[in-house]
């Protein structure tokens, strides 16, 4: 989904549906609907809202004779909090998702009371609305699930007066949580490939062929590598798999070599059967998903570099297959780690 800011106001937004976060009090609130009504040049009858009092998580599609308006209630001012706009703001989203139109507007909340400042609910905002815009279809038949209808685009927009004081840091928020809304989704889309697709080497390919067009380096140890390096955890495990392991080492540099990095290390197993203390079969086809660590290490590199952060980051990222075939580690077997620590496996599905 497109977001962007729109620092001229509601006249150029042009959208399908309106999306204006309310607060429960009292006061707060009316003057909230005067404003919708003075902005949109339009009327909403008293007795649409007589149900809707702004309350957390409420949610109300309102039509009058130009416009589709949807209302979210965030609750009292005095218990607001970003957590609670992000998770408002995608209520809104989601019912804008199920008018199946192509273009929303989305007010930035003309107050900065639930903490940080306007850059901060900016990027609330527009992360609560990537997030809830998000599907994974690709792999389904059928057109209608495999394209199921998402929002195309998402404008935002802000009162004159919060516009033109806080226009600089309104399009960072919005830059900013877009970035973040969207890495997240790329870890959520990671999680959701099949084993079959995603497996350690084509996982590491994927990443090193993303790096040619981002500001970070990839390099990957193969299996030779690791049993130079003596990673007796990461053979170990691997060992019941046809799939030979890697090593994913993903660095992002922001800042001068002096600085010490943060580390990121990410958990890449990208099926987890258990290996020989094998897992129950009910649930199983979501191991796929334990390589989530690692999803979430790569997303966290690839915003920091979008993001041009001043800092050093290094991804860490062991990734294997844990299966139970005649050469697979056995409980009771003994693994000598990378440090040299020696470890007795007592079930071979705690390899994490």
């Amino acid at each position: 989904m497109k977001t962007t800011f729109e620092k001229s106001g509601i006249d150029k937004v042009k959208a399908d549906a309106y999306i204006f976060l309310c607060y429960e009090d009292k006061k707060l609130f009316e003057d909230e609907v005067k404003s919708v009504q003075r902005l949109l040049r339009t009327k909403i009858p008293e007795l649409i809202l007589e149900d809707f009092k702004g309350s957390n998580g409420q949610c109300r599609l309102i039509y009058t004779n130009k416009f589709r308006i949807i209302f979210c209630g965030i609750g009292k001012k005095e218990k607001v909090s970003l957590e609670k706009i992000r998770i408002d703001c995608a209520k809104g989203i989601q019912k804008a998702c199920s008018l199946k139109i192509k273009k929303v507007g989305v007010e930035i909340l003309p107050d900065n009371t639930a903490g940080g400042g306007i850059e901060e609910l900016a990027q609330a905002e527009v992360i609560g609305s990537i997030l809830s815009n998000y599907y994974f279809g690709k792999y389904y038949t059928s057109k209608e699930k495999k394209e199921k209808y998402n929002l195309k685009e998402a404008v935002f927009f802000a009162v004159k007066s919060l516009a033109d004081k806080y226009s600089k840091d309104i399009e960072r928020g919005v830059r900013s949580g877009g970035i973040i809304g969207n890495a997240t989704n790329f870890a959520r889309d990671l999680g959701n490939e099949p084993s079959n697709i995603l497996y350690p080497e084509a996982l590491c390919k994927l990443v090193t062929e993303r790096s040619a067009n981002k500001k970070y380096k990839t390099e990957v140890l193969n299996l030779e590598d690791i049993q130079k390096l003596k990673m007796g955890g990461v053979l170990e495990v691997a060992r019941g798999s046809r799939r030979e392991p890697r090593f994913l080492i993903i660095k992002y540099s922001g800042a001068d070599e002096s600085v010490q990095p943060y580390v990121v290390i990410g958990k890449g197993v990208t099926f987890d059967s258990g290996g020989i203390s094998l897992k129950a079969g009910a649930g199983m086809a979501r191991m796929k998903m334990d390589m989530c660590g690692a999803a979430a290490t790569i997303a966290v590199l690839e915003a920091a570099s979008q993001l041009g952060l001043k800092l050093n980051v290094i991804g860490l990222i062991p990734s294997v297959e844990n299966m139970p075939d005649g050469n697979a580690f056995k409980p009771g077997d003994v693994i000598t780690a990378y440090n040299g620590m020696t470890i007795e496996v007592d079930n071979t599905d705690a390899e994490g």
